[in-house]
């Protein structure tokens, strides 16, 4: 039966019909109607009120969490009936301590932390980011120490569509000291990688230049220096490519690092890169290493050299800085171009006599 028309004859819009005053759903022709289907409806009506109540609490309750009221956030967690864990009423499945985390609310996350229910770890629903997750990304360490003490939870929770931990993003946004909290909580898995790409917390850290950060990692038990993207390309690689002098610095000390492991679609070394794009301080760091190979080339069709891209690329400094090495193959270059033919070819004079200088041909 339509709610257009009367609950208990079925007097249609015709009629002028009337709201229950209970539920204001219900409707009826006559007060006579009402009474006759009172005994039937009382259930249902009690019902719908409630509900109505219950979600008017709900309402309450995320206004006292975005208002930071927290008297009546207490009194509000006393309600039995109230499910401090309710998604419906803010965007993309966001609960209460969701939002209180992202704000960084430090006393509403205390609060809502002490309700017998609270699920620490229920993620939003349109990309699975955790409560933990948000205060990570947002850096907000009183929260997320919070966060670490409560019961069961997940610190390598991650979002759905990419993998992204809790610690990777907070390596990505440079947030050491959140980052140091999260290395001391139980079960955090520091290699936990990214399942686009398989990025790892250090290799974003290295990408970003974020030292203080990288220094916290390489310190940390477990740590795998050398794991690489799906492309290959290391820590190291990164931090060269990108030029951060002060990171590369800090790998090349630690204990098992890979100087020479290559990119896997061409073969490009960590060395390779910085002379490509010009990063002289690094080229430096690099080539102190004892386990430098300073002619590895690329192994596609290219097969240049880090002193053939070095020339390519007109970087005169780093050209000297190589034929410092007395390993140095000077006539190394790519499809038939020899360091000094390239050169020559650039009109690169200074280049030309370096290298003439120092034997190539």
């Amino acid at each position: 039966m339509s709610e257009r028309t009367c609950k208990h004859c079925g007097a249609n819009d015709d009629v002028n019909l009337s709201k229950c005053g209970g539920c204001l759903k219900i409707r009826y022709c006559s007060r006579e109607c009402q009474k006759h289907d009172r005994d039937r409806h009382r259930p249902e009506c009690r019902v719908i009120m409630e509900a109505r109540k219950l979600k008017r609490t709900h309402h309450q309750l995320w206004d006292a969490v975005e208002n930071e009221n927290l008297t009546t956030l207490q009194h509000l967690l006393t309600n039995n009936e109230i499910n401090v864990n309710d998604a419906t009423c803010w965007i993309a499945g966001q609960t209460p301590l969701y939002l209180a985390c992202s704000y960084g609310s430090t006393s509403v996350v205390e609060i809502l932390l002490t309700a017998e229910d609270i699920d620490a770890n229920q993620a939003e629903t349109d990309d699975g980011c955790t409560p933990l997750w948000i205060a990570c990304q947002n850096g907000h360490a009183p929260v997320i120490e919070l966060l670490l003490a409560s019961s069961g939870i997940d610190v390598n929770q991650a979002r759905m569509d990419d993998g992204c931990t809790p610690l990777f993003m907070s390596c990505q946004n440079g947030h050491a000291s959140v980052v140091e909290l999260l290395l001391t909580s139980s079960g955090i898995d520091v290699n936990q990688a990214t399942t686009d790409d398989g990025a790892t917390p250090l290799s974003m850290a290295c990408t970003e230049g974020r030292a203080p950060v990288v220094e916290l990692l390489l310190a940390s038990s477990g740590i795998n220096v050398n794991q690489a993207l799906t492309t290959g390309s290391t820590p190291l690689f990164m931090s060269c490519q990108n030029g951060h002098a002060s990171v590369v610095e800090l790998l090349l000390a630690s204990s098992g690092i890979d100087v020479n492991q290559a990119t896997m679609d061409d073969g490009c070394t960590p060395l390779s890169t910085a002379c490509q794009n010009g990063h002289a301080p690094v080229v430096e760091l690099l080539l102190a290493s004892s386990e430098i190979d300073v002619n590895q080339a690329l192994t596609d069709d290219d097969g240049s050299t880090p002193l053939y891209w070095a020339c390519s690329e007109r970087h005169t400094h780093i050209v000297e800085l190589l034929l410092a090495v007395s390993s140095i193959d000077l006539n190394k270059g790519c499809q038939g171009w020899s360091p000094l033919r390239i050169a020559q070819r650039n009109n690169s004079s200074e280049i030309v006599q370096l290298l003439e200088d120092a034997g190539a041909q």
